[in-house]
This record gives structure tokens, sequence and C-alpha cells, in this order.
């Protein structure tokens, strides 16, 4: 139980959503405080994460997606370490084998994207073998939270989203 008497979520094996802040700069006010060019990366990270289903999951692809290296990189630092200045905006799931997805926060992905990140949490579940597998369970869970709290925020219905994640995430198996 936390401080307040709510239940702590305690992640398996150390994989959670980066919800760090420590790299965030602010003002006087605490309020956020953004380098130059950092507007538009948001928004166009934000925009390609909610809007492209072709977009890729995975940081490493998403940074490639983006030109990250040609367009940002010299002004605003690493893909990853930009994302962790925005940890209102962006989920960053730590996974097994090193791989790290990225999700919105505040803008709901669409339905075929959100089934798109459950499946590809199941497909590796299901070629996982022993204790991964139960990583990976728990991963997919949090990523469906993720998504389903996404969307809400967005007036979207978490269960409908859910059941028709569920539906594309078991078309894509």
């Amino acid at each position: 139980l936390g401080l307040d008497g709510g239940v702590v979520e305690e992640p398996l094996g150390g994989f959670s959503p980066s919800r760090s802040g420590s790299s965030e700069e602010e003002d006087e006010t605490g309020e956020h405080v953004s380098l130059p060019g950092e507007a538009d990366a948001v928004k166009e990270a934000l925009k390609r994460l909610s809007g492209d289903i072709s977009f890729p999951l995975e940081l490493d692809e998403q940074a490639k997606a983006l030109r990250w290296r040609s367009r940002w990189l010299d002004r605003l630092g690493s893909y990853e370490a930009f994302l962790e200045r925005w940890p209102d905006d962006f989920a960053i799931v730590r996974c097994p084998a090193a791989l790290v997805l990225v999700l919105p926060r505040r803008c709901a992905a669409s339905r075929e994207r959100t089934g798109k990140y459950v499946a590809w949490c199941r497909k590796r579940r299901s070629a996982a073998t022993g204790k991964a597998i139960k990583k990976w369970k728990y991963l997919e869970r949090m990523v469906e939270r993720i998504c389903a709290k996404s969307s809400e925020e967005e007036g979207a219905s978490p269960a409908a989203l859910l059941g028709a994640a569920a539906a594309v995430a078991g078309a894509a198996s």
C-alpha cells in the first residue's frame, strides 16, 4: 500500500513504463521549459504514434522513422532522452531482451494501433520460455492499461477500446 492507502503497482522483474522526470527542466513556477524545436518534435511524435498505423512500436525503429538523427539529435539529444523529458505525453515500456516500446499517454491510439501493441506483446510471450512468459504477460496487461487510460482521457470507452484491441490482436495471432 502507498502512503495514501492506495495500491502501489510493483513492476515484475524491474520492467515498467518510465515516468522519470529527472531530466526535465522547469522554470521557477514549476512549468516544463522546452528546448528550441522540442514542441515540433512532441507534436510530430504524438501525431505518428496516435494516427499512423504503420509507425513502428519500438523506440529504435521510431527514431529511424522520425529521422531523429538528422532532424533533432543535435538540438534535443537522443530520442529516448527526449521522450523521458515528456513523461505526461509518452510512456516508455522497457521489455525483456532489451526491447523498448513507446506509447502515447495523452492522445488516444487508434483501435488498430492498440491491437498492434497487444499483438506485439502476445507474439513475444508465445515465443518466450520460463520466467520470461510471466514478464511478457505482465507487460501485455500493462500496455492494455496504458492504452485504455490514454483513450479514456480522450473520451473513448476503455472497455470498447480493449474489446476492439483484443479482436485485432486475436486476428493478428
